[in-house]
């Protein structure tokens, strides 16, 4: 590692003194971790057995999977149900004031 070197800065006063360091310039500079390199020959290879070892992911995917599909499907009806809500005549209130000097504020809150 480097040596870090500290200069007083100009603008320092003697009741608060400023430093000027390379400590976060420098401090990894130096350091670089490649990538694993994947073989992709060999992972395929013995899938069935590679399958087995990794039981609790696979499980896990599995779960989430049967679990997204019935969410999906019950989100989409709401969603559904929503869309009506919005499209009903009666739900909606028009404001019949059409001069300009006229300035509305309005705070929407739904749920």
């Amino acid at each position: 590692m480097p040596l870090v070197k500290f200069q007083m800065d100009t603008r320092s006063i003697p009741s608060k003194p400023v430093f000027k360091s390379n400590l976060f310039g420098s401090f990894g500079a130096g350091l670089f971790v490649p990538p694993n390199t994947i073989d992709f020959g060999s992972v395929f290879d013995n899938f069935a057995e590679k399958l087995v070892e990794n039981m609790p992911v696979v499980a896990t995917v599995i779960g989430v999977i049967i679990l997204f599909i019935p969410l999906a499907v019950i989100c989409r009806k709401f969603d559904k149900k929503d869309a009506l809500k919005v499209n009903d005549a009666s739900n909606i209130i028009a404001l019949n004031i059409n001069d300009p000097s006229i300035i509305i504020s309005l705070m929407v809150t739904y749920w």
